[in-house]
């Protein structure tokens, strides 16, 4: 699209003074982690023709900066090239719940679609009807 037909499109840009810059809270507490329910698990670590080299739990690679050596960095970015999110839905995969905050010592379990509640509880997240 040229400058002449995106300016046709939008109109002249008009500097407002009065308009607010800033994230809306809704959109920093709720609707950035709209794709939390879109990570698959497991993973796949793939070669350059789409063969799976390696199957991996997110669980498994959390905290694990090793997988992403010189030498599987292009396995790991093949997987990732190569594998669909899922379709929206409002379940998390049980790594995401159970592994993400699990500390190694095992004391407390935490999961992340309990942390993603809470933020907009403590950021005072209106319903989503009045979002709306």
């Amino acid at each position: 699209m040229g400058k002449a037909n995106f300016d046709a499109l939008i109109g002249p840009y008009q500097y407002d003074p009065n308009s607010s810059p800033n994230i809306h809270t809704e959109f920093s507490s709720a609707a950035f982690r709209l794709g939390h329910p879109l990570i698959n698990s497991p993973f796949k670590l793939m070669d350059n023709f789409g063969n799976v080299i390696k199957t991996l739990g997110l669980g498994e690679m959390f905290f694990n900066p090793s997988l992403v050596t010189s030498d599987s960095v292009t396995q790991f970015l093949n997987g990732l090239a190569r594998t669909s999110a899922k379709e929206r839905s409002l379940e998390l995969v049980n790594d995401l719940r159970n592994f993400l905050f699990f500390p190694p010592n095992g004391e407390v379990k935490l999961d992340l679609f309990s942390f993603n509640v809470q933020r907009g509880r403590d950021h005072g997240v209106c319903s989503l009807s009045d979002a709306r």
